[in-house]
């Protein structure tokens, strides 16, 4: 019912990263959970495509050059 509610907000958040980014709108990363069981994390993008190509991976930072101006916004919220 919850995922029901928040359905506009997703479809209007998703519009806002692929108008300001034009980058695919989820990022996606494999990491170990529990008892060591892989599992796909999926989030909204805030950074650039492909950032950790260019400075490899480090943390961010909050002036970061990588993060796009929703991510900014979104990482705030």
């Amino acid at each position: 019912m919850i995922l029901i509610l928040l359905l506009p907000i997703m479809r209007t958040t998703m519009l806002f990263f692929r108008i300001t980014s034009g980058a695919p709108v989820f990022y996606y990363q494999d990491r170990v959970g529990k008892a060591g069981k892989l599992f796909t994390l999926y989030k909204f993008r805030t950074m650039v495509n492909n950032a950790e190509e260019r400075l490899g991976p480090v943390w961010a930072s909050s002036d970061d050059e990588r993060i796009t101006r929703i991510g900014r916004v979104f990482r705030k919220m």
